[in-house]
């Protein structure tokens, strides 16, 4: 379903909207359809810190930056319109800022496979620790029980957005806790054929 968004006297139809867990006015994921014009004005207008506004089943919601940088997306359409997105930079594997190396934004269309694709982000990001695949589910577990998986809001659409914190040492130590203390979980990867 596309809803109706605007800034500034523009207006162009949103697809999908994913906002910060905690703060739900902050941007985290926006896809935007319509005439070119009001598509980049509206999410240029949201990058320099002007706000958007959104109705989503009968509830006003006010859109503003949040603190990250973000990366801009266009596609012209074949009907003359376009679609634009918006997302934060740290859903990019090495690219995030400096000052958020510690955390990233993980999209995802299949909750089904969020546990295989936080194994990956993880896996790309910390090449330091050693990560076996079986581990996954137990990798998910232990970012959800840790308090280090944070899930975003999705207002519209179908993606899903989680922002992770990277504890490099706390996950190394826990991962050399649960072999130590033989963890199923993860010492089945060691178990010969």
């Amino acid at each position: 379903m596309l809803h109706v968004i605007n800034s500034g006297g523009m207006f162009a139809h949103c697809s999908d909207l994913i906002v910060d867990g905690e703060h739900k006015d902050q941007v985290h994921y926006l896809s935007l359809a319509g005439h070119q014009g009001p598509v980049k004005g509206i999410l240029a207008a949201l990058l320099e810190g002007e706000y958007a506004w959104i109705e989503i089943d009968g509830a006003s919601h006010c859109l503003a930056k949040a603190e990250e940088s973000y990366r801009m997306l266009f596609k012209k359409l074949p009907s003359g319109c376009c679609q634009g997105a918006v997302f934060l930079q740290s859903a990019l594997q090495n690219e995030t800022e400096e000052a958020n190396k510690g955390r990233f934004l993980m999209l995802s269309h299949d909750p089904n496979q969020n546990h295989l694709q936080l194994f990956h982000q993880l896996q790309a990001r910390l090449a330091e620790i050693p990560l076996h695949q079986d581990w996954a589910g137990w990798l998910w577990r232990l970012h959800q029980d840790r308090g280090w998986l944070l899930p975003s809001v999705t207002l519209a659409g179908q993606f899903h957005g989680f922002m992770v914190e990277l504890r490099p040492q706390a996950l190394h130590e826990a991962i050399s806790e649960g072999l130590s203390g033989r963890d199923q979980e993860l010492s089945r990867c060691f178990a010969t054929a």
